[in-house]
């Protein structure tokens, strides 16, 4: 019972996860579906009046219009102007004052990434339940969360997104971010767990996905090869031929390492440099690869008058329409 049994845990330690231990999808989804019977969700994304259709053009777009979804979530706490080194603020909602029932699962981490000169040593960082979800079995991972982090994406979560898609090779959920000011409606550090192919969920009819597991940007050419290292950090990135300025960043199976400090270097430079981002990471046959879209701030998007927000989902191929 969700409503009164301690999460289940996955453990990120090597070795820990035995053959017959459940993966961390079927943990997800599971706990997802006792949250839908508890009625701990505002929405449902299967409910009969979701309409979905794919879009016609070369990208591939999917649209998604669900009446009750923009109703019924939780109210952002964030200015649309807000400043991309705005500080966590207690008094705001945050992801320490869920309910436990809202907790899907947690992951136990075996790397140190912190120093503990302030007291907090806690290697566990929750997946909770998007009580607005965009999909069926869309999570929130929250990363240290008695750290109370503000929503910038540090090296240590870049590792710990990485290394979590390494562990769950056999899982098809990918992991999203979205800056301040890339559309992020809560300032406390957390990452979408999403399952894309969940848009086509047995529930839902006729397939929109055909059997992908990510967004569409995923799938998007290669325009153009840039560099095979960053600052001294071997990966690939290559520039995307796709409807916004993108890069990927792709790391081969032994250098994650690389990949994730190279990864870093650039986020820190967007931050630095105050330009919003979202980030996606997934898995690419056997490597881990990182789609990285910088933009303008979202100040300059009118969500009214297109009629949606312009977030990791719509940018990368998703487009939850509000109207």
């Amino acid at each position: 019972d969700i409503m009164t049994s301690p999460p289940p845990s996955f453990s990120l330690h090597d070795g820990c996860q035995l053959a017959l231990t459940p993966s961390l999808d079927s943990i997800i989804k599971a706990q997802f579906d006792q949250c839908r019977t508890a009625g701990i969700l505002r929405t449902d994304p299967l409910a009969p009046d979701v309409m979905r259709r794919k879009l016609c053009g070369k990208f591939g777009l999917v649209a998604k219009h669900e009446p009750s979804l923009f109703a019924k979530k939780r109210p952002a706490t964030i200015s649309e102007h807000v400043c991309m080194d705005e500080p966590f603020n207690v008094n705001k909602f945050h992801f320490n004052k869920v309910k436990d029932n809202e907790i899907l699962a947690t992951i136990v981490d075996g790397k140190d990434m912190f120093d503990a000169v302030d007291g907090i040593t806690s290697k566990v960082h929750p997946i909770l339940v998007n009580i607005s979800p965009l999909m069926y079995g869309h999570g929130l991972l929250i990363p240290w969360p008695e750290r109370c982090l503000s929503q910038q994406l540090t090296a240590e979560a870049i590792s710990l997104a990485i290394r979590l898609l390494r562990k769950c090779t056999s899982c098809t959920f990918c992991i999203g971010f979205n800056s301040l000011g890339a559309f992020s409606s809560v300032n406390h550090l957390h990452m979408h767990i999403l399952y894309p192919s969940e848009l086509d969920h047995e529930a839902r009819g006729e397939p929109l996905i055909n059997g992908r597991t990510s967004f569409p940007i995923a799938y998007a050419p290669i325009e153009r090869c840039i560099t095979a290292s960053y600052r001294g950090f071997e990966c690939q990135i290559d520039e995307l031929h796709w409807m916004v300025p993108c890069f990927a960043f792709t790391g081969a199976e032994d250098s994650d390492e690389s990949l994730s400090k190279a990864l870093s270097q650039f986020v820190q430079y967007l931050q630095k440099n105050r330009i919003p981002h979202n980030v996606l990471f997934v898995q690419d046959n056997g490597n881990i690869r990182s789609i990285i879209i910088p933009r303008e701030h979202q100040d300059h998007f009118d969500k009214d008058r297109h009629g949606f927000n312009a977030a990791l989902g719509e940018i990368s191929g998703m487009i939850i329409a509000r109207s």
